[in-house]
């Protein structure tokens, strides 16, 4: 399938039903059918991993086309150099949420990026890196508790002085370490008692890893 098929097939999809269809706003601008992700996630499921109708849909200017990308793409197959040559077109937006999800979070070079992005100057780029984080604390894998650890530690720190996006980032990282185990839940519950905020900001945040009662996997 070409790239104008495939965006003759989006185009085409009923909208009615759909709520919340992404607008230019919630694509920085960029060119959106008006879709919203479970929509594009249906649509997904009539391609096979294809990582060279990915390339071809990350190359369009439609946000909407670049989320489907990042569903048919193949995580395993980029080294690390082409990782980050990709993941230089992401922006903050709900494409950006997708691929760190769907692509960075389940390549080999997840640890490497995740890592990197978070020691950025740019708080863009540390964003990517929470939500790499996060979907790595869903997954199940062999990643050990004293990685977490540390990245609650490092968003302790950070987060009493982060922009309000990269504190929601920060924020769903957090939860979802905490639901790895109860070592990580407490960890992250004490961190949090140390710091320097605004006692409602710490109690929003306290009651979103309470809610993370139920741990459910992890690495010990």
């Amino acid at each position: 399938m070409t790239v104008d098929e495939v965006s003759a097939k989006l185009k085409s999809m009923n909208r009615e039903g759909i709520k919340n269809g992404w607008s230019e706003t919630d694509t920085q601008g960029e060119e959106t059918y008006g879709l919203n992700y479970t929509a594009i996630q249906k649509a997904s499921k009539e391609f096979d991993k294809d990582p060279f109708l990915a390339d071809e849909l990350y190359a369009s200017n439609n946000h909407d086309l670049k989320v489907l990308a990042a569903l048919i793409d193949d995580p395993e197959s980029y080294t690390q150099d082409e990782l980050k040559k990709r993941s230089e077109q992401l922006y903050i937006s709900p494409f950006a949420e997708k691929f760190c999800q769907k692509v960075m979070a389940k390549s080999p070079h997840a640890v490497h990026f995740v890592e990197e992005w978070i020691k950025s100057d740019t708080s863009v780029r540390r964003c990517f890196g929470y939500l790499t984080l996060q979907e790595l604390a869903k997954n199940k894998n062999n990643l050990a508790d004293d990685f977490f650890s540390g990245h609650l530690e490092g968003i302790s720190s950070r987060l009493p002085d982060a922009s309000e996006e990269e504190r929601k980032c920060m924020v769903s990282a957090l939860s979802a370490i905490a639901k790895r185990n109860e070592r990580l839940q407490k960890e992250g519950l004490d961190l949090l008692h140390d710091i320097d905020m605004t006692t409602s900001a710490t109690h929003r945040i306290e009651r979103v890893l309470l809610k993370s009662s139920k741990p459910q996997r992890g690495k010990n």
